[in-house]
């Protein structure tokens, strides 16, 4: 995972489901587990702005931050979910950035095995996203007991949105590990600089496997305008 001031002075603290491979951990793992902090995007105030923030509630003893006021999930400390929890159900977001201009997030998101995945969310969001691990991967069904097939059926599991489910907040792009050799998304950046004007609120991401570039642009909430510039910024000398 990764830390990240966003545009409102808070700190957003992006962390993985815990590792091992399926996020096996409970009934339902952990991302979709609200009682932990693996496999969230999580939202404290480390600066004192918020007055009202309360106390840590699934933290350290003795962390020094506090749990802003408009947390989805905040309801005491040592009640119900984890007061820190801003949104949940991601495996391992590498990495997420939030547009310099419109403050919008982007979440880029490594998958188990199948799928990798772009989660885009507006800046006028309220938090309580649940992105879906690991009910599913991308936009497909995943299913623990199935570890060969890319397709399977969804696995029930109590308390947790079934795969599909409309509550679920689905990823604007995903690509399979099939394609050219792919098997890990970085995620980049919404260019807002001024030497490249045409790139002017495009989103620039990658995958470490094959070292491809690639680009889209948000309209409406959906990606568009989807391209690969591998072959013009030519990231191979990294290798």
């Amino acid at each position: 995972g990764m830390l990240a001031f966003g545009p409102d002075g808070f700190l957003y603290v992006f962390t993985g489901d815990g590792g091992g491979g399926g996020d096996t951990h409970g009934a339902c793992g952990n991302g979709q587990n609200l009682t932990v902090l693996l496999g969230k995007i999580l939202r404290l105030d480390v600066r004192g702005i918020d007055h009202a923030a309360t106390a840590p509630d699934c933290g350290l003893p003795g962390a020094s931050y506090g749990v802003p006021t408009g947390n989805p999930f905040r309801d005491g400390p040592g009640l119900g979910a984890c007061d820190e929890v801003w949104a949940y159900g991601v495996r391992n977001p590498w990495r997420s950035t939030f547009d310099a201009s419109t403050g919008d997030l982007y979440v880029a998101d490594v998958g188990q095995q199948c799928w990798e995945e772009i989660n885009w969310v507006a800046s006028t969001s309220t938090g309580g996203e649940n992105y879906g691990w690991r009910q599913m991967e991308g936009l497909h069904c995943y299913n623990p007991n199935d570890s060969v097939n890319c397709e399977p059926s969804g696995a029930t599991c109590g308390g947790s949105p079934a795969c599909h489910d409309a509550s679920i907040t689905r990823p604007v792009v995903d690509y399979p590990h099939s394609t050219f050799g792919e098997c890990s998304v970085t995620g980049g950046y919404a260019y807002r600089g001024c030497r490249m004007p045409n790139y002017r609120g495009t989103y620039f991401y990658g995958d470490y496997c094959t070292a491809s570039v690639k680009t889209l642009r948000m309209s409406g909430g959906v990606a568009t305008n989807q391209q690969d510039i591998t072959a013009q910024v030519d990231p191979s000398h990294f290798l």
